[in-house]
């Protein structure tokens, strides 16, 4: 499931990534909980040399094109051995989860978290079909909850540590300049930017640890996806005023996109790779049904463009294409 080379575009589109909107678009299984199709990555013509001399970028395999003698491949590999989801019961973050799951293979440990992973039915059904997930309470704004989580994924993961942080949790509320207030702007602020720094740093000497038992940089090592958005980008504000409705949301994830430089600077010595990832205008309850993307559309494109950082990305803006963005 996971993506090497997909093809770009934001319609059904050709190549693998088409090739896994096309299968998810024909119908997923009851319960929509499994993609129902198996995949292997390919290979972009160009650099097909050194991806045969020295596998996918971050040590990842890769098949190649064989023409008619047909696909010359290596034992694909996980993404990454562990792997941890804030606000993971629905949207973005529910998504990343069923499709981590579905790759094939699977990281050894999808961490599904959220608030109240009683009330995460879709959770708690891929709980019941997959043994390499685990479902884990965490408030990102609450101290005392951020510290309890950390506790667990120590038990969990060991010396090996943990792999990959994706920052996803977030609200979004809509106001204008002549609707926005204080009141508002600290509310959005605390969950989409100062928790998550608070959060990787509570995280912070597990990544290290993953990042001492691997090489390179990249999510089969050690890093940290904070999930920003273009409404963020300082140079796309007159090009983007839509985002004017939303100002406490824009703002605060401009400020996110700080932290992941800072971070990307910090930690940089320590083999942990930190980007932005803008993932796309989706429809999710966040979204809205305006949003030209379905859930479908991106998540395939997500994996494999996290499949394929390394340490060239390291402090990047990206989007869910692995296109740059803005700053």
């Amino acid at each position: 499931m996971l993506l090497f080379g997909a093809a770009g575009g934001r319609g059904v589109g050709s190549g693998w990534a088409g090739l896994v909107r096309r299968a998810w678009l024909r119908g997923a299984p009851p319960g929509g909980v499994a993609w129902p199709f198996k995949n292997l990555p390919r290979v972009p013509a160009r650099g097909r040399r050194d991806w045969l001399a020295d596998g996918a970028p971050g040590g990842h395999p890769a098949i190649l094109p064989g023409g008619s003698g047909g696909a010359m491949t290596r034992p694909p590999l996980p993404l990454c051995g562990s792997i941890l989801i804030t606000g993971s019961n629905r949207g973005i973050g529910l998504g990343l989860v069923r499709g981590l799951l579905a790759a094939s293979p699977p990281p050894d440990l999808v961490l599904a978290t959220c608030r109240y992973p009683e009330k995460a039915q879709e959770l708690q059904q891929l709980r019941k079909q997959y043994d390499n997930i685990r479902v884990l309470q965490l408030d990102v704004v609450s101290e005392k909850s951020i510290k309890a989580v950390v506790k667990e994924v120590e038990d969990l993961v060991g010396e090996k540590g943990l792999n990959c942080l994706v920052n996803n949790a977030g609200i979004n509320v809509c106001a204008t300049l002549d609707e926005v207030t204080s009141e508002t702007m600290l509310t959005v602020y605390e969950t989409n930017t100062v928790a998550q720094l608070m959060v990787t740093k509570a995280f912070l000497p597990l990544l290290r640890k993953a990042a001492k038992n691997g090489t390179g940089m990249g999510c089969h090592r050690a890093s940290i996806i904070n999930v920003s958005s273009e409404s963020g980008s300082i140079q796309l504000v007159d090009a983007k005023k839509l985002y004017l409705q939303v100002y406490p949301y824009r703002i605060a994830k401009t400020a996110l996109n700080m932290v992941t430089k800072c971070l990307a600077a910090d930690l940089k010595s320590d083999g942990i790779l930190c980007i932005s990832l803008h993932p796309g205008w989706i429809q999710t309850d966040m979204g809205g049904e305006m949003a030209p993307l379905k859930i479908q559309d991106t998540i395939p494109e997500i994996l494999s463009m996290l499949a394929r950082l390394r340490e060239e990305h390291n402090g990047s803006f990206l989007d869910w294409q692995g296109e740059t963005v803005p700053w």
